[in-house]
């Protein structure tokens, strides 16, 4: 039975709880057998907003914390607004309802007296209604664990004292970007815009902290083999490196604590906002177009590539295998070999790019002293970085060859 009953001050019929009470004599009786499907609504003059349709524009907007607390306990704030109307409708967890009509802004002390210990302080905001398309409900889900991964290092990496941390930060902000190009055609182009934004720039402040810890880490293990003599030029060495890092880190602390971050770790939080016009193609389409993308910059790239190209492929590989595991086809038997012969493609690349990248600043760091002794050792170690990629080159062909072959 649906009931749908009048706030107001009359006497006669009672109270229900501290803040509603019921008005109308003839629902009282069966209120009473059902004490928790009260509804609070409109005047009685007032139209009903489930009845006919009215020449005024419906719309129902979601409210929620930042959080999604009602969510994940099982209730609904939702405003109904049609003209001037605005109807306000808590569902709680066993579907009970309540409704209140209010000209007033913001969410009705009536719906807020309900939520006291649900929202415990937090504030109650608009936020995007969730997809029913199941494409699009996937997309969230993998950006949901990455946001997690995003909030669980972030403390690691203000601490600063494992850089496994920085780099578990990062692998997410990565993550959520392929996500968001590989889905494009599913949410709405402002909303991941922005999302996409936030993430380059964090990308921009980690980068140069990251590939400094991955070189402290190689030069506080190479130096022990150092002469004797080499010694104190290479403590200065390492000295230099660990101030660049510091240098880095309040940088990096600064994206971290601007207003921009915040805000798209809030939009994180919530539903993705789905595209206006539904896509064309399904995710696993979507996926396959990943990888022919990558077949074709391969076969561009000639025999010896560059290290501008090679970087720029180990980004198009990691596409390919976050496209797949997106697809939802990981589970296949071919998806989860193409994901493993991507990946091993990508460490060798990676494993290229901290050399070329840790070659050019102990270069840059040799510049820094007239002192021959330091240049020497910045020397000595930035040869073998050069060695490291020259062996690193020649095992490239095989681990493309196996990508390719999966791929036909």
């Amino acid at each position: 039975m649906a009931l749908r009953l009048v706030r107001a001050t009359a006497g006669g019929v009672g109270s229900v709880s501290p803040e509603l009470s019921l008005v109308d004599p003839a629902l009282a009786d069966a209120v009473r057998a059902t004490p928790d499907a009260v509804v609070v609504g409109a005047p009685a003059d007032t139209p009903d907003w489930h009845g006919a349709a009215s020449s005024s524009t419906l719309s129902t907007t979601t409210y929620d914390t930042r959080d999604l607390l009602l969510e994940r306990h099982g209730l609904k704030l939702e405003l109904v607004s049609r003209g001037r109307e605005r109807t306000w409708r808590l569902t709680a967890a066993r579907g009970e309802v309540v409704e209140t009509t209010t000209a007033e802004p913001g969410v009705p002390p009536e719906i807020e007296s309900l939520l006291t210990n649900v929202v415990v302080g937090s504030e109650l905001l608009q936020v995007p209604v969730r997809s029913t398309d199941p494409d699009v409900r996937r997309l969230e889900r993998h950006i949901a664990e990455q946001h997690h991964a995003l909030v669980k290092y972030d403390v690691g990496v203000r601490i600063a004292s494992d850089p496994e941390s920085l780099h578990q930060l990062r692998v997410a902000s990565r993550r959520i970007r392929a996500f968001l190009a590989v889905g494009r055609d599913l949410v709405d182009e402002e909303w991941a815009r922005e999302i996409k934004g936030g993430m380059r720039a964090l990308g921009r402040a980690s980068t140069d902290a990251r590939d400094v810890d991955i070189l402290l880490v190689k030069v506080r293990e190479r130096i022990r083999t150092f002469d004797a003599r080499d010694q104190t030029a290479a403590e200065t060495l390492l000295r230099t490196l660990e101030e660049d890092r510091r240098t880095l880190q309040h940088a990096l602390i600064g994206v971290l604590n601007s207003s921009s971050h915040r805000r798209v770790l809030d939009q994180l939080a919530l539903p993705a906002v789905p595209a206006a016009v539904p896509p064309a193609r399904k995710l696993d389409q979507l996926a396959a177009r990943e990888l022919r993308r990558l077949m074709a910059r391969v076969r561009r790239l000639g025999r010896r590539p560059g290290d501008e190209a090679l970087h720029g492929l180990r980004i198009r590989v990691k596409s390919v295998r976050y496209a797949t595991e997106l697809g939802g086809a990981a589970a296949g038997k071919r998806a989860r070999r193409i994901i493993r012969a991507a990946t091993r493609m990508q460490d060798v690349l990676g494993e290229h790019q901290d050399a070329a990248v840790g070659e050019e600043r102990l270069r840059e760091i040799a510049h820094r002293y007239d002192a021959s002794g330091v240049a020497f050792a910045a020397g000595r170690l930035a040869e073998q970085e050069r060695i490291r990629r020259n062996e690193i080159q020649q095992r490239l062909p095989a681990a493309w060859k196996k990508l390719r072959k999966l791929a036909r």
